[in-house]
């Protein structure tokens, strides 16, 4: 053989074995995928056993008066609800795949980073150009849209960062309670910062008090999910009522607040809400989180720039 033959031997031989390589790294992920949808089968069905739950409360209850064993029972009839009840979601929800959550969860740790930066950014801003008159109040909504806003994408990094479903529900929760935060804190901002006087804390008043309550029914409610829906699309709708009311005031205004970057936020808001809904649709819920991501970025701009 000469040099040449050597040369295509030896590239034949490189390509078989990395033929074989990626034949045998595909395999392996088929395996591991199959086994991670068997364990999670397993998991449902033992927790959809009654019976271990019942030998637990049997025990307690055996040393305790009628009362107590009333309690328990209630306990034990609100464990096998809750356990149901992750079963069901368990059952209905799409799963995301390792990519879908390891993109969720570095882009979302991004936003909770540029946040932190907002935070600063909006206090340093607000000390410094805040009319004397309204120094407190202006630099209190400047820290508290801040705060909520880190809080918003730190709670929903953890959600998708963890692999508990349990951790993953609380978190969930947790993220989009600081999302009502977060809306009612922006929107108090523009009341007590450019509308002021008895109208802007009218509506700073029923900005919180609209963000008590939807903070509230969703966490209360997170276990019937159709009870739930409904109260948040009527929070929706009363969201909405107060942000075109505070447009309504803002109107002789808009030479201070840029409308432009006001529109795009709240078109990115509107697109982002779309993917959201889709989120069966593998991948549509990523394209949710970036539009987030722009939205508060103008957002952002917004609100740095309406102060002279």
């Amino acid at each position: 053989m000469d040099k040449q033959d050597i040369a295509a031997a030896k590239a034949a031989r490189r390509s078989t074995l990395k033929s074989l390589k990626a034949k045998r790294e595909c395999r392996i992920k088929d395996i591991q995928e199959k086994a991670a949808e068997e364990i999670r089968q397993v998991n449902i069905q033992f927790s959809s056993d009654p019976e271990r739950l019942k030998a637990k409360y049997a025990a307690d209850a055996a040393y305790r008066s009628e009362r107590s064993k009333r309690r328990a029972l209630k306990a034990q009839k609100r464990a096998e609800a809750r356990i149901a009840y992750e079963i069901k979601m368990k059952r209905e929800e799409r799963l995301f795949s390792f990519g879908e959550e390891l993109f969720n969860s570095i882009t979302i740790g991004i936003g909770a980073g540029l946040s932190v930066a907002a935070l600063v950014l909006f206090i340093v801003h607000a000390v410094n150009l805040s009319p004397e008159a309204v120094l407190g109040r202006t630099v209190t909504s400047y820290t508290l849209a801040g705060v909520f806003l880190f809080l918003l994408y730190l709670m929903s990094t953890f959600s998708h960062a963890l692999c508990s479903y349990s951790a993953k529900r609380v978190f969930r929760i947790l993220t989009y309670d600081f999302a009502f935060l977060y809306a009612s804190a922006i929107m108090s901002l523009f009341a007590l910062v450019i509308i002021r006087g008895a109208a802007g804390w009218l509506l700073f008043g029923l900005c919180w008090a609209l963000a008590v309550f939807s903070v509230a029914f969703y966490s209360s409610l997170e276990a019937k999910p159709s009870v739930r829906k409904t109260g948040m699309r009527i929070s929706a709708l009363l969201f909405a009522a107060l942000l075109i009311a505070e447009l309504i005031l803002l109107k002789p205004l808009l030479t201070v607040v840029p409308v432009k970057l006001l529109i795009l936020a709240a078109v990115s808001c509107a697109v982002a809400e779309l993917f959201h809904t889709m989120k069966r649709v593998r991948w549509t819920n990523c394209i949710f989180h970036l539009l987030m991501i722009i939205a508060n970025i103008f957002c952002f701009f917004t609100v740095y720039s309406i102060l002279p």
